[in-house]
């Protein structure tokens, strides 16, 4: 669910570029939510392998929209949208790095 909600707030970036084509929105874009979506990813495959870490991989993933919420902030973007959907991922890093150290500790 974590990549799934990333790709969609990244494909929401993007679109919202072609209108507002801030400095930040392009950072959140490309860089934050990139880097987010591959965290989740890397978590997901250590998951099985490397509870503790899939555990760190998924709380990083929580940089992202810490990014992203900053630069938006900077530029004074006020998209309610925007704020919901980075913590929505904030949430489900949490929760994700969690559940992974649930499972290593069985």
């Amino acid at each position: 669910m974590a990549i799934k909600k990333g790709i969609e707030g990244q494909n929401y970036l993007l679109n919202l570029m072609k209108t507002n084509p801030s400095q930040a929105i392009h950072e959140c874009a490309t860089i934050d939510y990139n880097g987010s979506i591959s965290s989740f990813k890397i978590a997901k495959v250590d998951l099985t392998q490397d509870p503790l870490s899939a555990s760190y991989d998924a709380k990083i993933a929580s940089d992202g929209p810490t990014k992203c919420e900053e630069a938006i902030k900077a530029d004074n973007i006020n998209d309610p949208t925007l704020f919901n959907m980075n913590k929505t991922i904030l949430l489900l890093s949490d929760i994700a790095s969690l559940a992974a150290n649930k499972v290593g500790r069985f």
